[in-house]
């Protein structure tokens, strides 16, 4: 399985470190251009072989799931785009901000 990761935060080392442990590829990760140096650095240290600043185009790779790794309060909106691209999604906790909005994404899901 080919995995992208959305975001660069505190917990995407140990996500890399668990999906490799699991036999899981990671193919790219993907954040803000704003963050494109700390992009590049878990992309040398962890050996990632494609960075995007662009989630639509990561979306577009051949990647079969995308761990969603933003901020708490973008899963919503990162989890239902992959969805809606036919991506398998890891989100990270919570899912969503309401049970509402889990409820959406369980739908695209099907």
């Amino acid at each position: 399985m080919k995995v992208g990761i959305a975001g660069n935060g505190t917990i995407i080392p140990t996500f890399i470190e668990g999906a490799r442990e699991a036999g899981i590829e990671i193919a790219c990760i993907c954040g803000r251009p704003a963050s494109i140096e700390k992009l590049n650095a878990l992309a040398e240290r962890f050996s990632i072989p494609k960075v995007y600043t662009d989630y639509e185009e990561m979306l577009s790779s051949e990647i079969d799931a995308v761990y969603v790794g933003v901020s708490n309060y973008m899963h919503y909106d990162y989890s239902k785009k992959a969805l809606e691209h036919k991506k398998h999604v890891i989100c990270e906790k919570p899912l969503a901000p309401s049970a509402a909005q889990a409820a959406k994404m369980q739908a695209a899901a099907r």
